[in-house]
């Protein structure tokens, strides 16, 4: 039989593409129809190529068959968006870009559109289907046949949106990247046993499968990497993890991203994330030091994920990222994470406050402000006076002598913590006796503690007295534990 271009409506059956089904699917359900004995032959037909139907992630030759198909399953670009994992892709990509890369899968340079793609760096993610054999068994009851879920097929699908079960990889014959042959899900015919995963662990894969599922069925600003950026910033900074000056403290947060997915990255294909527990925080350090690339959509969806509490906060922060670059530009995105110094410049300028004052309402810390202002050069403030020669020093080193507890000192005397810390280094005979005192206000205070907390509660073991609130019992027995045995002999025998 001649495969040029063969008339498909008169000389075979198309059958009608299901819900959520993938493009390979419906070749595979083609070729069984039709009664196909090759599966080059049966993709020769229908794409005028021996391998383009059997890409099971993204077929290629989309052009040609719209033109064998009569257009059957719709246009190449719907196609591509709306039964290939492009789809997922495409939600990252700035329009021109998604057009030009549509373009290669449409006619005939499939090698560079999955380059440009990202695809041939992916790992693990390409090359496989997944499916859940529970969809498989309902599939057949309501059908009569089984096919492959799109929505399974996704690169940040991990569990079955439909029963919560782990997705399953389907056992699949390649040849670099090419299916050998025509496949479908199989039925188990009976329900199947949930793969046994951790809570932690399932808790974020049905998470990480939720955002990718939601990004690819929204309509809305396509999330390019610049604007991501801006997102991930805004975020950052809501979360503390945005220094003074604006820059994102990427250890720290390379630091709680590992934390959060501790219990996942056994399930992750952590090749493709780079080094990330590495000092240079892998794909981290490329996403916020803006350096140009083209992010896989498992990675930004694995940092949406653990920087916003769900896709309502995620679209929040968007909205006003958009707004702001739409009026300000990407000036004004830089001057809203570095409005913690604007805000510093106000208190201290126009309200006359200090910097132990201002720097910790704004979120900073005092010599991180002393050193904005500083190299400013033009900002009057009010400086404390020094404490050494002053009525201050003399007050700081009577609640010394007695005693105090620092942070006390702190507050009555209105200095640092870390200034009585460096002005007992410096005098340490005044240490040694603030030490002494101190520790003999401390032992009288557990020591009354505990004997109310004995006289409250006559009869009750010490393991009880050790639950109550301020029982001192602890404190005592790290430090006093002489006058426990020689002067309270009888709790001993109470434990």
């Amino acid at each position: 039989m001649a495969w040029s271009r063969p008339d498909l409506f008169s000389e075979f059956h198309l059958p009608s593409i299901q819900r959520d089904e993938t493009l390979y699917s419906w070749c595979t359900r083609f070729h069984r129809l039709n009664l196909g004995h090759s599966p080059r032959e049966t993709s020769l037909a229908l794409f005028g190529h021996p391998q383009a139907a059997l890409r099971h992630d993204i077929p290629f030759f989309l052009a040609e068959f719209g033109q064998r198909t009569n257009e059957f399953l719709g246009p190449p670009l719907d196609i591509l968006r709306q039964r290939t994992v492009f789809g997922l892709h495409a939600k990252f990509l700035p329009l021109e870009e998604e057009l030009a890369i549509a373009a290669l899968f449409t006619k005939d340079d499939n090698s560079l559109g999955r380059s440009q793609l990202g695809l041939k760096k992916a790992g693990k993610l390409n090359g496989q289907l997944m499916h859940c054999p529970d969809c498989a068994d309902s599939q057949r009851h309501e059908e009569g046949h089984t096919w492959w879920r799109l929505s399974h097929q996704l690169p940040t699908s991990f569990t079955c949106d439909a029963h919560g079960t782990t997705l399953q990889k389907f056992p699949l014959q390649q040849l670099r990247g090419v299916a050998a042959s025509f496949v479908l899900p199989k039925p188990s015919g009976q329900p199947t046993e949930t793969k046994r995963v951790p809570p932690a662990a399932m808790h974020h894969l049905a998470a990480l499968t939720a955002w990718g599922l939601h990004i690819f069925s929204t309509d809305g600003p396509r999330l390019t990497e610049s604007i991501l950026r801006w997102c991930y910033r805004f975020q950052a900074k809501r979360r503390g993890l945005v220094a003074f000056d604006g820059s994102v403290r990427l250890q720290t947060l390379r630091d709680g991203f590992m934390a959060h997915y501790h219990d996942a990255l056994p399930y992750l294909d952590t090749d493709l994330l780079g080094n990330i527990d590495g000092v240079n925080g892998g794909f981290l350090a490329y996403v916020f030091r803006k350096l140009p690339s083209r992010r896989h959509p498992f990675k930004h969806v694995l940092l949406l994920n653990f920087l916003f509490d769900g896709t309502d906060e995620f679209r929040s922060v968007l909205a006003e990222v958009l707004q702001i670059l739409d009026a300000a530009g990407e000036l004004g995105c830089e001057q809203h994470l570095r409005n913690m110094q604007a805000e510093l410049l106000r208190l201290v300028q126009a309200q006359g406050q200090s910097l132990s004052q201002a720097a910790p309402a704004v979120g900073t810390s005092v010599s991180s402000a002393a050193k904005f202002l500083d190299k400013k050069g033009d900002v009057k403030r009010d400086r404390r006076p020094h404490v050494v020669g002053t009525e201050k020093e003399a007050l700081l080193r009577s609640l010394l002598a007695d005693g105090v507890p620092r942070t006390e000192i702190a507050a009555k005397a209105g200095v640092r913590r870390g200034f009585i810390k460096d002005y007992l280094a410096g005098h340490p005979d005044l240490r040694e006796a603030w030490e002494s005192a101190h520790r003999a206000k401390e032992t009288e205070k557990h020591r009354l503690q505990l004997q109310a907390a004995l006289d409250n509660h006559p009869g009750l073991p010490i393991k009880a007295i050790r639950h109550l609130p301020q029982n001192g019992f602890q404190w005592l027995y790290n430090n006093d534990r002489e006058w426990l045995q020689e002067v309270l002999p009888a709790i001993w025998k109470r434990q």
